[in-house]
């Protein structure tokens, strides 16, 4: 019988571990309890997003092992995926007051508009920074500095009104709206999306609202984040 080296031991346990925290995930997600509206809708969307990542890196590892992942032939990879304890960034229902995020950057998102919104942060649920840099940004070894590319989000809509739309996330520093929706809605249902999007260097991201009738409330968590060293340091929960 081959004798497995050190490293090989030490990947087969993280294999693992990441297997049982996939059925722990799907454990929790069966018996999630019945709360309000938006935040059932937001619980659920981040638990399948986490299994999924969950599973995806438990596939990639037992084929790459540590490898960084890589959207394919041709195109720059995001470096290796930090999972985390989801964490509330941004409510457009905070006030001022509560959050310190300027009101013109709260409120509903109508047609035709766009915002700017920081991830820089961790936030409670009245808008208070609890995570102070949540999203890191990492000087190595050789001076140089390493931001987070791209992050793997929770995306909430409640409170529609005037009719249906949709929502598109880029970069924050994107002159134009993608050809794609990140979320549609309609009056009267709270619905959840999760993803992965790029980020500015700033740590922001840009929200578009469709040029259909609605305009909405909406939330985003974050459940984990692309960088592209494998070492970081981050106040993570």
């Amino acid at each position: 019988m081959p004798i497995l080296s050190e490293e090989t031991n030490m990947e087969n346990n993280e294999i693992q571990d990441l297997k049982n925290q996939l059925a722990l995930m799907q454990q929790r997600l069966d018996q999630l309890e019945v709360v309000g509206e938006p935040e059932r809708a937001s619980r659920r969307g981040m638990l399948k997003l986490a299994a999924g990542a969950a599973a995806g890196v438990v596939a990639g590892g037992m084929l790459m092992g540590a490898s960084p992942a890589s959207a394919g032939t041709g195109y720059p990879s995001d470096g290796y995926f930090f999972s985390m304890t989801p964490q509330r960034v941004y409510d457009s229902r905070w006030t001022n007051a509560a959050s310190g995020i300027a009101a013109t950057k709260l409120g509903r998102l109508s047609k035709n508009e766009s915002r700017v919104i920081s991830l820089k942060d961790g936030r409670d649920s009245s808008g208070r920074v609890t995570t102070a840099d949540l999203l890191p940004f990492t000087t190595g070894p050789s001076g140089v500095t390493t931001f987070v590319q791209s992050i793997a989000y929770n995306l909430t809509v409640t409170n529609a009104v005037g009719g249906a739309n949709y929502l598109s996330l880029a970069p924050g520093d994107a002159t134009s709206a993608p050809a794609t929706s990140s979320i549609n809605f309609v009056i009267g249902n709270d619905v959840a999306n999760g993803g992965i999007v790029s980020i500015s260097s700033a740590r922001e991201l840009k929200v578009f609202c469709g040029i259909d009738l609605g305009a909405c409330h909406f939330i985003i968590d974050i459940t984990g984040f692309y960088q592209t060293p494998s070492y970081v340091l981050s106040p993570l929960p």
